[in-house]
């Protein structure tokens, strides 16, 4: 009978001795799941991970530091705010959306705080509210990127690709952007303040809203830029261009829709400017250089037309400037006008629909 009470006992402590939770600096990983491991602040800088069973884990905020992930199951593991670098072996599985680049675990909302990611591949990743505090991503490979709400304070981005970026309400405040592709990138209601965008290409980039307080944007390619909201003046802009009553303008930019009631304009080259369905009421325009510039739609209402330089403008109606007498778009507006000075006396061009 003691026999038996000894095997029975022994069946009973066999199956717990093999599955039995591993404890590493106060964080019990949890072995099998469920119960999922719940370590959240955990320190397991330097931890052997290695096989571990982390599936669903919650790892929040926890370091891992120089962690040995070898074959280590990562599946739905909540890593918000997870510290890395160093990290040794290929992990069996990660959590949907993240990846292990130059040792760091990357994906949205990683700890990212001092990362060197020089070079590094990132395209295409969800990098949405990862703090990038002061990290080197000197040369990185971010196309189509989210960094929408990241924190990229003091971060270097130098020369840098960000083509089709999201960086929509992104904190880049003092970061360095200098020689930075962000053609198509989104910027709105970013926070640039302090930014080094020198010679950077920002080719069709939105910065609609955007904080530009002191930023350095000398010789940036501003070429279809959008923009409007711009409440802070930066510390220099391209040669050509203004901040006017919160647009970006200058040659190429892109201003369909623009509210640019009763400013002045006056002298400015605005080649290939999109003025599309622009409000221009009361502004004055005199002297501007309109070359192979589209005024689609626009509202010309009371706007000082004199002296300017027509050449295969688009004109309200859609019409090039270059099939009209004279080669400009005035006769196209209203013939009683042309004695008032050049300035449009009518209540729309879209209006004056018999002169289409």
């Amino acid at each position: 009978m003691m026999r038996n009470l000894a095997l029975a006992i022994l069946l009973l402590v066999s199956p717990m001795a093999t599955w039995a939770d591993v404890t590493i600096n106060g964080c019990v990983i949890r072995i099998p799941t469920p119960p999922a491991t719940s370590c959240p602040n955990a320190y397991l800088s330097n931890a052997n991970l290695s096989n571990a069973d982390l599936s669903n884990a919650d790892l929040s905020n926890a370091d891992l530091t120089n962690a040995n992930l070898t074959n280590a199951n990562l599946t739905n593991a909540n890593l918000t705010r997870v510290q890395s670098g160093g990290i040794t072996g290929i992990p069996y599985a990660l959590p949907a959306g993240w990846q292990l680049i130059n040792g760091y675990l990357v994906g949205a909302g990683a700890n990212l705080i001092y990362a060197n990611l020089t070079n590094a591949s990132l395209s295409n990743l969800n990098l949405s509210n990862a703090y990038l505090y002061s990290a080197t991503l000197t040369g990185a490979n971010l196309t189509n990127a989210n960094l929408s709400n990241a924190y990229l304070r003091y971060a270097y981005l130098t020369s840098a690709t960000l083509t089709g970026a999201t960086l929509t309400n992104a904190n880049l405040l003092n970061a360095n952007l200098s020689r930075a592709d962000l053609i198509n990138a989104n910027l709105s209601n970013a926070d640039l303040s302090n930014a080094g965008l020198t010679s950077a290409d920002l080719t069709n980039a939105n910065l609609l809203n955007a904080n530009l307080y002191s930023a350095n944007l000398s010789n940036a390619n501003l070429t279809g830029v959008q923009s409007g909201g711009i409440t802070r003046i930066p510390y220099a802009l391209p040669a050509g261009w203004q901040l006017i009553n919160g647009y970006l303008i200058g040659p190429g930019a892109n201003l369909i829709n623009a509210n640019l009631t009763g400013v002045n304009l006056s002298g400015l080259n605005l080649v290939g400017v999109n003025l599309a369905y622009a409000n221009l009421s009361g502004a004055n325009l005199s002297n501007v250089n309109l070359t192979n510039a589209y005024l689609t739609g626009s509202n010309l209402t009371g706007t000082n037309l004199n002296g300017i330089i027509w050449s295969n403008t688009t004109c309200a109606n859609g019409t090039s400037s270059n099939l009209h007498v004279g080669g400009n778009c005035l006769t196209m507006l209203n013939n009683a006008v042309l004695p008032f000075n050049g300035i449009y006396k009518g209540s729309s061009v879209r209006e004056n629909k018999s002169l289409w």
